[in-house]
């Protein structure tokens, strides 16, 4: 088995478990944006962008070495791919900051929700997927939720 594919736990398949690690996800990131709103008057958007990535390492080293996959696990083959996808992240991050300390927290993540539709046209633009009346329909009403 490649060791990509081999999983960190022999976990059966449980969508209530992944259902409630999502909601987790959710209430976390809900944390992430308040306390980035609380701090972004007294903190440099700089610091606060650093520290979160910062942080963000720990998790990474400890599933690569469960995965028995640290140090190696971080080499590429790819580098400048890599560059490229981490710089568009990196200004995501930032952008995503500087409109949570310049708007309310409500407003900035409603209007997040465009990302994926954003992605889903893009993909179409870029990557040449192929836009089906589903994914259309699909985008109209998630356009029209970001609106209501």
């Amino acid at each position: 088995m490649n060791p990509i594919d081999k999983p960190v736990f022999n976990l059966p398949d449980r969508p209530g478990f992944g259902i409630g690690l999502r909601i987790l996800s959710g209430l976390l990131m809900a944390g992430m944006y308040v306390s980035v709103k609380h701090v972004s008057d007294d903190v440099p958007l700089g610091e606060i962008v650093f520290f979160r990535s910062f942080f963000a390492l720990i998790p990474l080293i400890i599933f690569l070495w469960l995965r028995h996959e640290f140090p190696g696990g971080l080499a590429t083959k790819r580098p400048l791919d890599h560059f490229l996808r981490s710089g568009f992240g990196a200004l995501s991050l930032f952008a995503s900051f500087a409109a949570l300390a310049r708007l309310s927290v409500a407003e900035a993540i409603l209007i997040a929700q465009l990302s994926p539709m954003l992605t889903a046209i893009a993909a179409v633009v870029l990557l040449s997927e192929r836009l089906t009346i589903w994914r259309v329909l699909g985008l109209v009403f998630g356009f029209a939720g970001v609106l209501m």
